[in-house]
């Protein structure tokens, strides 16, 4: 049906991105948050005001620190709302992820840091 209304047979894979009348959201991987130039810099400056960050990403030490100077640079740089979730449990055989949930405003200021557990 989509490809009649279209006309189109492929469809070229890139960010995700969704426009509604209100607003503008985008999703990014944990990973692409480590890069030099990660997805929400362009998302940004296409009008993206939402960023989310579903993770499953292990646990380490310090590596939350890291992730939330990550996350507060990019709300200061692109401005928007930057939602991050990281999954918690165990799988075999020793990874271990620690179930954080955070938001960051405009600012970047951290507004909600929690264990999913809570």
């Amino acid at each position: 049906m989509i490809q009649e209304v279209v006309g189109e047979t492929h469809v070229v894979f890139g960010d995700a991105v969704v426009s509604t009348p209100d607003t503008c959201f985008g999703a990014e991987t944990c990973e692409e948050l480590f890069t030099p130039k990660a997805p929400h810099i362009d998302m940004s400056l296409d009008g993206v005001e939402i960023f989310t960050n579903s993770s499953g990403s292990h646990f380490t030490l310090q590596k939350l620190d890291t992730r939330l100077q990550l996350i507060t640079e990019a709300t200061r740089k692109c401005g928007g709302i930057y939602l991050y979730s990281n999954q918690q449990g165990q799988s075999p055989p020793f990874s271990l992820t620690e179930g954080k949930f955070t938001a960051l405003e405009p600012r970047g200021e951290l507004q909600h840091c929690k264990d999913s557990s809570d």
